[in-house]
């Protein structure tokens, strides 16, 4: 049996004794493959010091503005100086996070590219509040600790939806959150 090229270069194709097609695919993870194309980006917190524990602080907030984009979370890494309970929140509106977070950039993952996000980011102050939205995921980091989750593109923040995340330490802390994203066109938009 011979199998032949079908886009008229006219190679054929090897294949081995045992009938085996000789192929070659190259694996590339989203993150990759975007910040080739100059859309992946990196969304950081610095680090903050934080002294109240009786309840939560708003750490970083991100709202998707762009009406041509969506917004995919790949990744959430947080880290704490003690043990600290953290949670996500679904498309929080109200807040001192929200209303009076510091801006802060999106960094291109692509440091040859020009490309910036269209969302608003911020990030707290110890205190900070987000008073509502709905609880989409909660993790604990120990002393020293860091956790990463991994959504690798299943949380996607379309026009106007958005995240924050906010930590409630068990003693003073200082604690910082960096999220890890792409844009990509919505369907019909390319």
């Amino acid at each position: 049996m011979e199998i032949t090229d079908g886009t008229g270069s006219g190679k054929a194709a090897k294949v081995s004794s045992d009938n085996r097609l000789f192929t070659f695919a190259l694996l590339e993870w989203p993150m990759e493959a975007f910040a080739h194309q100059g859309d992946a980006y990196a969304l950081a917190s610095d680090f903050i010091a934080l002294t109240t524990t009786a309840s939560y602080s708003g750490i970083l907030y991100l709202t998707n503005t762009s009406t041509t984009h969506n917004i995919h979370i790949d990744s959430i890494r947080t880290s704490s100086t003690v043990g600290t309970l953290w949670q996500l929140m679904r498309n929080p509106t109200a807040g001192t996070l929200i209303s009076a977070g510091a801006a802060i950039l999106a960094v291109n993952d692509n440091f040859s590219s020009g490309k910036t996000i269209s969302a608003t980011a911020k990030k707290g102050v110890d205190a900070q509040t987000v008073t509502d939205g709905v609880l989409t995921g909660q993790w604990q980091t120990g002393v020293y600790g860091v956790m990463e989750r991994r959504y690798e593109g299943a949380i996607i923040l379309g026009t106007g939806n958005s995240i924050a995340i906010v930590a409630k330490p068990s003693a003073a802390a200082t604690v910082g959150a960096t999220v890890s994203l792409w844009v990509e066109p919505v369907e019909g938009a390319r």
